[in-house]
C-alpha cells in the first residue's frame, strides 16, 4: 500500500482530504459516475468495530470483485469470439 504524505500536498488536496466524511465504512470517490478510489479511514486505538459489521463489508466487497471480473471475462470472450477468422 502507497503512503502519501499530505505535508507535501497542495493545501487544497490536503483540505479536500480533511473534508471527506468520517464514516467507518469509508467513502468512495467518483469520477464521471464511476468509483475510482475507496477512502478507508484508519481506526484510532480506542476505536471499537462491529465484527458483524465488518464481515457484512468484507462479503460485500467479495461479491462486487466477483460481478466486476464477471464482467470483465464476458468482455474478453466477446471480444476472442467477434475475432474474423484470420486474425489470430
Amino acid at each position: 500500500m502507497k503512503h502519501i504524505a499530505l505535508e507535501s500536498e497542495d493545501d487544497h488536496v490536503k483540505q479536500f482530504v480533511l473534508s471527506l466524511p468520517r464514516d467507518s465504512e469509508g467513502s468512495v470517490l467518483e469520477l464521471d459516475g464511476k468509483p475510482l478510489a475507496r477512502v478507508i479511514p484508519i481506526n484510532g486505538e480506542h476505536a471499537s468495530f462491529d465484527p458483524e459489521k465488518l464481515r457484512a463489508a468484507i462479503l460485500a466487497r467479495r461479491d462486487e470483485s466477483r460481478h466486476t471480473n464477471d464482467d470483465w471475462e464476458h468482455a474478453d470472450r466477446d471480444a476472442w469470439q467477434n475475432l474474423p477468422g484470420d486474425a489470430l
